[in-house]
């Protein structure tokens, strides 16, 4: 931040050296690889951090999102489970993911009984948009779809894009989608590192075949690049092959 990348790339090496039993070092390594899209290195690096501290409900919940965003979803149920095993005091944090990962599997029985314990808010206007339209119930999708749109949260995008890519309303989701954009790197902004989960989200999938997905990644991808990114990524790819193989 301080514009020394030197000294950053340094300190990055000195993590990993020092790191390699740390699951605290590993983690954040981790999270790194992650914000720079990378979500099955940053999986590779939590998975070790996971097992140095097999009874950190944290750790296992940050293995679970980064599995998520990797697309490996039914480890991602299994580090979500293990989470709220280890602390059922924040079962409710997990809940979300559990959901997305429910309708992902087409549980949606699962998905709907997790969906009506969460607190009233955009993501449970989402589980609710996208259950109800499976279900053939209008009314009640549009209705959840309504509660999105009069949403003053700029952040609600990320929900709308999910939503409209559900009900196969390209149009709409793309739409939302550069709006996502400019809420998650406007400056200041705390939540650039979801562009990551938002670029590679499951629920976009139905996206991948339109002509404008492709110039969508690589355009995101451009506003989302720093100088030295790939430099670190690859210091990150090749960490967790040499943690792999040793």
């Amino acid at each position: 931040r301080e514009g020394d990348t030197e000294l950053a790339f340094a300190q990055v090496e000195r993590a990993m050296q020092k790191g390699r039993n740390h699951a605290l070092a590993l983690s954040i390594l981790g999270g790194m690889a992650h914000a720079l899209g990378d979500p099955v290195t940053a999986a590779e690096l939590q998975r070790r951090a996971a097992a140095l501290d097999p009874v950190s409900s944290v750790q296992q919940s940050n293995l679970g999102d980064f599995l998520y965003s990797a697309g490996r979803l039914e480890e991602a149920e299994i580090a979500l489970q293990r989470a709220a095993e280890l602390n059922p005091a924040a079962a409710a944090e997990y809940r979300p993911m559990r959901v997305w990962l429910a309708v992902h599997g087409q549980d949606y029985t699962a998905a709907a009984e997790l969906a009506g314990r969460m607190p009233a808010g955009p993501a449970r206007d989402q589980a609710e948009a996208m259950l109800a339209f499976q279900a053939g119930d209008d009314l009640a999708a549009d209705a959840a779809l309504a509660r999105l749109l009069g949403s003053t949260d700029p952040a609600t995008a990320v929900n709308l894009a999910y939503v409209y890519a559900f009900r196969n309303e390209a149009d709409e989701a793309f739409r939302q989608l550069e709006s996502a954009v400019e809420y998650l790197l406007a400056p200041g902004s705390q939540d650039a590192d979801r562009l990551t989960e938002l670029r590679s989200s499951p629920f976009l999938r139905p996206l991948h075949g339109d002509l404008r997905w492709a110039a969508w990644l690589e355009e995101s991808r451009k506003r989302l690049h720093e100088p030295g990114d790939d430099r670190l990524i690859a210091m990150l790819q090749r960490y967790a092959a040499e943690l792999d193989g040793g």
